[in-house]
């Protein structure tokens, strides 16, 4: 009917951004959910990461270079300085994410509403969730993504654009199984790569910022507890 007319997949130009995604240097450059000791009563402090992670419909993560971060944290050697991490907060999981799972990437933070329709743990609106997906609507109920949070960049420009004293926001799809892109399979689990640390608070020696992040490493003790055997970076050290 359409000779050798090809007609352009909708998520064509997502599949593209994506695959450079895929490409990057995964060593270097690195997606984090990070988490907070205020946050005793999260799953993530009880549970294993990648159980908890399955569950969840989106996850919110940070975009980094290691480098990036390396040279920030290096101008504070031997002052009592703020790292600029890039990260919302000081701890998080390194995750191993297929790329089928990346819903959104942005360079700075939208304010993603991950609990929407959601009180104490009960669903009160279960069409909240893609409903405020759609808008772009964030949690300060504004349309903070015009067009809808479903908006792929390829990570050079994410990282280009991101401001590192800030954070930017990648959005994730937790669950495995579910169809996302045309031309890429379903989503699979999440996986955890590593553990991260980047203390905002340094000392001039590596004890004294160990020290005053005492509250810090003992969040990190229970990360490691509840996952082991994963490795930590802590770029303190």
């Amino acid at each position: 009917m359409f000779g050798k007319t090809h007609l352009k997949s909708p998520d064509a130009d997502k599949v593209k951004a994506l695959k450079k995604w895929d490409a990057r240097n995964k060593k270097r450059q690195l997606l984090i959910h990070t988490v907070s000791a205020a946050y005793g009563s999260s799953p993530l402090m009880t549970q294993p990461a990648r159980e908890v992670f399955k569950t969840w419909d989106i996850i919110s993560s940070s975009f980094i270079d290691v480098d990036a971060v390396l040279r920030g944290f290096r101008l504070g050697v031997g002052l009592n300085v703020r790292s600029q991490s890039g990260l919302f907060f000081e701890a998080g999981f390194i995750l191993d994410v297929p790329v089928q799972n990346i819903m959104g990437t942005f360079s700075g933070d939208v304010w993603f509403p991950n609990h929407a329709g959601v009180d104490n743990g009960m669903v009160h609106d279960r069409f909240a969730l893609a409903d405020n997906i759609f808008a772009g609507r964030s949690k300060k109920k504004e349309i903070i993504a015009p067009g809808g949070y479903n908006q792929i960049q390829p990570p050079e420009k994410i990282l280009k654009n991101t401001n590192y004293q800030w954070h930017n926001e990648i959005l994730l799809i937790g669950r495995p199984d579910i169809n996302t892109y045309q031309g890429l399979p379903p989503t699979r689990e999440i996986k955890i790569a590593g553990i991260f640390v980047a203390p905002k608070t340094i000392r001039p020696t590596q004890i004294a910022t160990r020290e005053i992040n005492e509250k810090l490493y003992r969040l990190v003790e229970r990360m490691k507890r509840c996952n082991p055997g994963v490795p930590v970076i802590d770029i303190s050290r």
